[in-house]
């Protein structure tokens, strides 16, 4: 009966997490612009959020804060000698990351 219990719980909860954490690029579309900008079109997010840029070996690039719903044309400057091409676009809800493109 324990052990029923202690199961129904981590279900609740992790079902809880996955309901917060519910976040997602539309069609994405990263415009990559000359002053070192990628413009994604729409970003949907269930809570308030943080876009974050990598490069494929994890550097964080760039970051920009979401607001709960839809947000259009979110702006990330990256660095100046950032690469532009081949990069990571993650969506961080409550520290967790909730999508994860290949741009």
């Amino acid at each position: 009966m324990l052990k029923a219990l202690v199961v129904a719980g981590s279900l609740a909860m992790a079902s809880t997490v996955a309901v917060a954490q519910n976040a997602h690029f539309g069609h994405l579309d990263g415009v990559m612009e000359g002053d070192h900008t990628i413009n994604l079109n729409l970003v949907r997010s269930d809570a308030p959020a943080i876009v974050q840029i990598e490069d494929l070996r994890g550097k964080v690039l760039g970051m920009t804060m979401i607001n709960a719903g839809a947000n259009s044309n979110v702006r990330v400057t990256l660095g100046a000698n950032g690469p532009m091409q081949d990069i990571l676009a993650k969506i961080i809800v409550d520290g967790q990351v909730a999508d994860l493109q290949r741009i």
